[in-house]
């Protein structure tokens, strides 16, 4: 039929929109809003839960517009799930099930919040599934902390001071910045030793 107009394929538009929320994910570090309570634990943790939020909505778009498939549960999604289930288990049957669901602003703990994590690991997990895939994505984030180490080493030379932090950068205190550095350290380590591309090793090494 000549008067027939083909459609555009939302495929591709879905999966760059969550592409483009899962790089989202790893700015977190550099998330801290001062009007807050807690400047940055609590910031961070609306950061997360807003984006674990839209992925969600835009992996249920992408089953049911465009033809996607479900995210495969394995070994380690099932146990998360166990987890998660045991959380509840153990809430519902507390002194306090709301504090133990809500959780802490300050330490961004709660059964909500582990429900959210639960989302990404699925949504991480359906998206990226290639080696490519992962080492992008794990080159950005040691990026972002090298630009939070960045702050650190001003901070330490009293050429600038992020309001309201604890020696830590954008992190908060120092215990919580040695912790997430820590990690990155592995993750270029992991990054210079694989077979990557040679601009992941260059970030690496950096």
């Amino acid at each position: 039929n000549s008067n027939h107009v083909a459609l555009p394929d939302k495929k591709p538009a879905l999966e760059r929109a969550i592409t483009l929320f899962i790089y989202l994910l790893p700015l977190t570090a550099l998330v801290y809003w001062p009007p807050m309570m807690y400047t940055f634990e609590e910031s961070k943790g609306f950061w997360v839960v807003a984006i674990a939020d839209v992925l969600f909505l835009l992996l249920a778009i992408r089953f049911a517009v465009a033809n996607g498939s479900l995210p495969r549960i394995g070994r380690i999604g099932w146990s998360l799930i166990a987890f998660v289930s045991v959380l509840f288990f153990t809430s519902a049957l507390g002194i306090n099930f709301a504090y133990s669901f809500w959780g802490d602003a300050a330490r961004v703990t709660g059964l909500f919040y582990w429900a959210h994590l639960l989302v990404l690991f699925f949504v991480l997990t359906s998206i990226l599934q290639t080696r490519r895939q992962w080492h992008r994505f794990l080159a950005f984030s040691v990026g972002v902390a090298c630009t939070v180490a960045a702050f650190q080493t001003l901070y330490l030379l009293d050429v600038y001071t992020i309001p309201g932090s604890r020696g830590g950068a954008m992190i908060g205190t120092s215990n919580d910045l040695s912790v997430y550095l820590l990690f990155h350290v592995f993750f270029a380590l992991f990054l210079a030793v694989s077979k990557t591309e040679k601009k992941f090793n260059v970030i690496a090494f950096t």
